[in-house]
């Protein structure tokens, strides 16, 4: 906890852009779990529907393709990189803030500490206490928040589709897990 204490003021200017970073994210990992929902509508209410005709049940499913392929083709491609791209941004940016400071700190040093250290020893420390950070930022706080998300995304498609088969799931997935 100590250390999310030390790292949360390079966190804390970035906020917004983590925030819309994870906004974009849920977007992002949202779009495939659509599929399920629009199949079952397809399967459970339009193939099934008897008041249709063949040609109308056609026209839907074009209508329902189509409008999945844009979704896929040409929304998904475009929310992923500006994903990737402010999420490579905000990482940026704090280890910039991170490392300005670590090079601040290592100015105000005394010549003794210098002449007790190894170089290569501080060099090392320097580079890879940044670059422990840099995965922090990039796997902790993105990831964990969006798996999160998409764990709960799909319990509530699970939901809406069946909510019994989805107790049935939660009561088996615990007695699994306990065991």
């Amino acid at each position: 906890m100590k250390s999310w204490r030390i790292y949360y003021p390079f966190v804390k200017p970035y906020m917004k852009w983590i925030i819309l970073t994870l906004i974009i994210g849920m977007i992002k990992f949202g779009i495939p779990l659509l599929l399920p929902m629009i199949m079952k509508y397809v399967v459970d209410d339009l193939l099934i529907d008897q008041t249709l005709s063949i040609e109308q049940k056609i026209e839907q499913l074009m209508w329902i393709l189509g409008g999945t392929l844009a979704l896929f083709v040409i929304v998904r491609g475009p929310v992923e990189y500006l994903r990737q791209y402010f999420a490579q941004f905000i990482t940026s940016r704090i280890l910039f803030d991170m490392r300005n400071r670590l090079y601040a700190h290592l100015q105000r040093l005394s010549l003794r500490y210098y002449q007790n250290t190894k170089v290569g020893e501080g060099i090392s420390r320097f580079i890879n206490d940044v670059e422990q950070s840099k995965n922090l930022v990039e796997v902790g706080m993105m990831n964990i928040w969006l798996d999160m998300f998409t764990l709960l995304f799909v319990l509530v498609i699970m939901f809406f589709m069946n909510g019994a088969y989805l107790g049935f799931n939660c009561r088996t997935s615990l007695v699994w897990a306990c065991c």
